[in-house]
């Protein structure tokens, strides 16, 4: 899939692959890289680079 803005996007992309593995056990997620960009985005960083909010999403 190709998204706007995915070419910055790694780090949601890591963490929503993390998520989608874990839906089997806990239940389905929405759209996990979307889902991901929204939970992981640093307003004060200005991206979603910041591997703290990966960690702690």
């Amino acid at each position: 899939m190709v998204y706007e803005g995915g070419n910055v996007w790694c780090s949601p992309t890591s963490t929503a692959m993390i998520v989608s593995y874990w839906e089997n056990y806990e239940g389905p997620c929405a759209d996990p890289v979307l889902a991901a960009v929204d939970g992981i985005y640093d307003w004060v960083y200005g991206g979603t680079g910041n591997w703290p909010f990966n960690t702690a999403y």
